[in-house]
């Protein structure tokens, strides 16, 4: 029985949200054996590898290098390959997987704050509105558990988002000129170069004489996170309103709690538990209310 591409758009995205809800655990794995920025540039330079494979198999080479596309992709890849993805791997080691999971929704808020209070590109709805709030509030309990005490590791996975909603405006103008795979490969190599530079300016070891295992964690990272999830939820979108599947991605922060208990015996705090309902709650308000604020993920 041949599925139909609605069908074929939630299984891409079943997968997409099965892989960005172990992300968080990954990173923790990967910090532990390789420095924080180098990881970061490795992981995506292998996702450029398969990502070159990708579109020499699709025949993508001939129209790479459209000059308004690369206008717009220097700034994907100062924003999300770089801002982002090297604040994540850092603010790992300094916060917990389970704040990181559930701040990720934080990017929803920064969808709305960005296109609809700095861009005014919409109206805010009450509910848009309240959302906001509730999400605030769910902010709160995450990042304050009992006592007022800051800890950077979680701001800078807010700000990481935040850098990251900026890039996905002038990743959706960079798609009018490329393809998604052209994109994600241009992105994942130059960033790989750009990150590189970072981790031997800050003082990082930079070594590759590392174990199979730490090389099998970086190629499962950069192929199955930097590459098939980034595929994954392109090609959902393609096939499912973004409304629809960002609504549905709102369960991936607590996937990621589920799998931190079964598989690493780290229990979810009751202020991340009590945190992430209203978080959730203000998600759907925002994003299910509000086709402007349902921006294309990192």
């Amino acid at each position: 029985m041949k599925l139909s591409e609605q069908r074929i758009g939630e299984l891409y995205l079943a997968i997409d949200i099965l892989i960005w809800s172990w992300f968080p655990m990954m990173m923790v794995v990967l910090v532990s054996k390789v420095p924080s920025v180098l990881s970061a540039a490795l992981t995506t330079g292998i996702a450029a590898v398969f990502l070159a494979v990708l579109v020499t198999v699709r025949k993508e080479w001939k129209g790479m290098w459209n000059k308004e596309g690369w206008r717009n992709m220097l700034m994907v890849i100062l924003c999300i390959t770089v801002g982002m993805y090297a604040l994540l791997f850092i603010a790992i080691k300094m916060t917990s997987t389970g704040n990181v999971a559930i701040l990720g929704l934080s990017e929803k808020l920064w969808g709305l704050l960005i296109l609809g209070v700095i861009l005014k590109h919409e109206h805010l709805s009450p509910a848009a509105l309240l959302g906001c709030g509730l999400m605030l509030l769910g902010g709160i309990l995450v990042l304050f558990p009992g006592e007022f005490k800051i800890n950077w590791g979680d701001w800078m996975v807010i700000i990481a988002y935040g850098i990251s909603t900026v890039g996905n405006i002038f990743q959706r103008r960079a798609r009018q000129h490329m393809s998604a795979y052209q994109m994600l490969l241009i992105r994942s190599f130059i960033g790989c170069l750009i990150l590189l530079g970072i981790s031997f300016v800050i003082g990082e070891s930079i070594s590759f004489d590392f174990s199979i295992e730490t090389w099998l964690w970086l190629a499962l990272v950069g192929v199955s996170v930097f590459a098939i999830q980034k595929v994954c939820w392109i090609e959902t979108i393609h096939r499912i309103p973004l409304t629809k599947a960002n609504a549905l991605t709102v369960v991936t922060p607590a996937l990621s709690l589920v799998w931190m208990f079964l598989f690493f015996s780290e229990k979810p705090t009751i202020y991340q538990w009590i945190g992430l309902i209203p978080i959730l709650i203000g998600t759907w308000l925002i994003i299910y209310k509000k086709d402007i604020f349902t921006v294309l993920k990192k």
